[in-house]
């Protein structure tokens, strides 16, 4: 191992590029150097300024720009332009502990046989300095569960997903994975993570490794203020899951928890459309994206209902009674 790539990619996130470097050059015990490649995202403010002066003080820091919007081909950019054999993604409004680095590259320098790492995240309204450390319950074990366990728990549990700054990826790996989903403007990590969850040896080490910064510009806080999270799940479960699973199909228990997100989220979407000949058209759109996976017969003919007859009883039969006919809920074995 002779470098780690640090990736950080960069929409109008002046306010966090110069915290980002400082926080990275604060980490500590680091046995192997680190190369900070910054790429920026059509930003409208200083945020390429701030980087190119960060660039050409310090030899490890690289800017480049991405015109293809959306983080997924930001960091693709950045690793296309890497050359590390450790690669860890770290967004610009998210804060390090100061041992994280050091934590997760020990892993995988000292376990030939893990394709990637990750620790655990710890959201707050707070910045990692008045975080009391001493406070956060760790025991810094490394867990192990054999694939697909990870894939198949953050499939069907989203508030499981830690995000990509508590990964660490061995190079090759994430050229296997076929990098992030460019055409995904959300969700393009998890659908990453849910594939390297199913396929590949997975360590976890139980330490907090960094802080999801929760503050009122973030891009997600701003996505969920317009968009469901059916809206914002349904790419994914088309680009990514869907195919997933036809080039998969001995995977059981994740075909199990694709219905259920898929029979769920067609109908949420459908109710939460306005308008009749809307609710007839995103139907229509709905049912050609599963293709050439289906409905079952009674629940294509009940979506029809929902766009006749739109309102919140005629959801929940759906969901709660009617969809239970049709799917299993699915334990995960540990």
């Amino acid at each position: 191992m002779n470098l780690i790539s640090v990736i950080i990619p960069i929409h109008n996130g002046e306010d966090f590029v110069l915290s980002a470097f400082k926080n990275l050059s604060k980490q500590k015990r680091l046995e192997i150097p680190i190369e900070i490649i910054f790429v920026d995202n059509n930003s409208i403010d200083s945020s390429y300024k701030i980087a190119s002066e960060l660039a050409s003080k310090h030899s490890n820091v690289k800017i480049f720009k991405e015109a293809k919007q959306g983080a997924g081909a930001a960091r693709n950019k950045g690793f296309n332009e890497s050359i590390g054999d450790l690669i860890y993604f770290y967004d610009v409004d998210d804060q390090l502990f100061d041992d994280t680095l050091y934590t997760l590259s020990k892993v995988l320098i000292e376990n030939e046989g893990y394709d990637a790492v990750f620790g655990k995240m710890l959201k707050s309204h707070k910045n990692i300095d008045e975080i009391n450390q001493q406070d956060l319950v760790e025991s810094q074990d490394l867990i192990i569960k054999a694939k697909p366990y990870w894939g198949l728990l953050w499939f069907k549990d989203l508030s499981k997903v830690v995000g990509p700054p508590a990964f660490m990826y061995r190079r090759d790996i994430f050229i296997k994975l076929g990098k992030y989903q460019e055409e995904l403007m959300t969700g393009q990590d998890t659908a990453l993570d849910i594939k390297l969850g199913m396929n590949y040896n997975i360590a976890m080490i139980d330490k907090f490794v960094y802080l999801y910064y929760k503050h009122f510009n973030a891009t997600t806080a701003q996505i969920k203020k317009v968009k469901s999270r059916a809206f914002m799940q349904w790419p994914r479960i088309i680009h990514s899951h869907i195919p997933f699973y036809l080039k998969n199909k001995d995977e059981k228990e994740y075909y199990e928890i694709l219905k259920i997100k898929m029979y769920t989220s067609i109908a949420k979407m459908i109710h939460g459309t306005q308008g009749f000949k809307q609710r007839i058209e995103i139907r229509q759109n709905l049912l050609k994206d599963i293709q050439p996976m289906e409905l079952p017969v009674i629940l294509k003919l009940y979506t029809q209902i929902l766009v006749l007859i739109n309102n919140d009883f005629v959801l929940k039969f759906y969901l709660y009674y009617l969809l239970s006919f049709y799917t299993k809920k699915v334990s995960i074995k540990t």
